[in-house]
């Protein structure tokens, strides 16, 4: 799959995503090695776990100071004709993880799939259930990308890339 990009600016956003952070309080800390990282999130009630998603296909579980561990992959789902093609924007977007997520083991993933269709799915841990929640229909090769996340309402919402 390439030369893997060094994710060390995921300690960044995550910190400022959650509105926590000056830049005088922010340390850069490498926690892994991705291949096209394209979304980074945290899981609900574990403040030191953060979830890494790879355009491609793979979902990955970190915790700094740890090998990550695969919450799922779903290459075998995406489409990406060329993963070095910049203007081919399709592949796995975004993932949200519910406010029961620990309990649950549900979560869920935007992505295009092999047939070239934007979807929303429900997956449980490993990515072994598929349940699939949207079927947004066809689309060409860019501007199609969102992210997931679940609102104050505890409503899963999508907002645009």
């Amino acid at each position: 799959m390439g030369t893997p990009v060094v994710a060390v600016v995921i300690a960044l956003a995550s910190l400022f995503a959650a509105g926590s952070a000056r830049a005088a309080d922010v340390r850069l800390k490498r926690v892994g090695s991705f291949d096209q990282p394209v979304y980074v999130t945290g899981v609900p009630g574990a403040a030191r776990k953060l979830v890494v998603v790879e355009r491609y296909g793979r979902i990955r579980i970190v915790v700094p100071g740890r090998r990550s561990k695969l919450l799922a992959d779903l290459r075998s789902r995406v489409r990406i004709d060329n993963p070095r093609e910049t203007v081919d924007q399709r592949g796995l977007f975004s993932v949200a993880l519910p406010p029961d997520y620990r309990r649950s083991g549900r979560f869920y993933a935007e992505y295009v799939d092999r047939t070239g269709r934007l979807r929303v799915d429900e997956l449980r841990r490993g990515g072994s259930d598929v349940r699939p929640i949207l079927d947004l229909g066809a689309v060409s090769t860019q501007h199609h990308g969102g992210q997931l996340q679940f609102g104050p309402d505890g409503l899963l919402t999508s907002a645009p890339a």
